[in-house]
């Protein structure tokens, strides 16, 4: 199922608004695809996004300052650069429905985020449950091999298991040697030293 996204063969005005697919649509029917399709930047429309900060900037400039208005579209596209162009014009759109002052670039980004975040989470709750859904057959492919149970299996493929014995081993000395046994241990090791050149 395709939807309408913002493409660069696209009229701008396409790619100003939002997906049709997202207007009015239960967001858990769009498929992963295009949830994440939905929020991949529109870096060839520049000139779009532009247009759409100066015309809502416009209701706001009062002085003809032509280089201040350059820096202020400048930080605005730079803010925005990695936003799909219809969460930008949708934020702009919000904005000036809302408030009655020039916004900043950082109020836009806030709106975009909002606007984005049922989107993210979508995608963000589908990946949850695909981990989930992929442990669970893990959990259920996995078998708790007994003792027992591993010795049927060796035996079926030809080995045979013999009972493991520990070694012998002494058992270690509970006290430390006296005087007469260390000084005893000293001597032999010495001797062993000079015998090795």
């Amino acid at each position: 199922m395709q939807h309408e996204l913002a493409h660069p063969d696209q009229s701008p005005a396409t790619q100003m608004s939002a997906p049709s697919w997202l207007r009015g649509s239960d967001i858990k029917r769009v498929s992963a695809a295009d949830l994440r399709a939905a929020l991949c930047p529109t870096p060839e429309a520049v000139e779009q996004m532009a247009a759409r900060v100066q015309r809502c900037l416009n209701n706001y400039w009062k002085d003809n300052d032509i280089e201040a208005r350059a820096d202020v579209l400048e930080s605005f596209i730079r803010a925005l650069a990695d936003v799909p162009l219809w969460i930008v014009a949708s934020a702009f759109d919000r904005w000036e429905q809302q408030h009655n002052r020039r916004p900043t670039p950082a109020d836009i980004r806030n709106k975009c985020s909002r606007i984005r975040e049922p989107i993210t989470a979508e995608i963000d709750r589908r990946d949850r449950q695909r981990i989930a859904d992929g442990q669970a057959q893990v959990d259920a492919a996995r078998e708790i091999v007994t003792p027992e149970r591993r010795a049927a299996i060796l035996a079926e493929v030809g080995f045979r298991l013999s009972p493991q014995q520990p070694p012998e081993r002494e058992p270690m000395q509970a006290r430390r040697p006296d005087g007469d046994e260390l000084k005893a241990l000293h001597e032999k090791a010495r001797k062993l030293a000079e015998e090795k050149p």
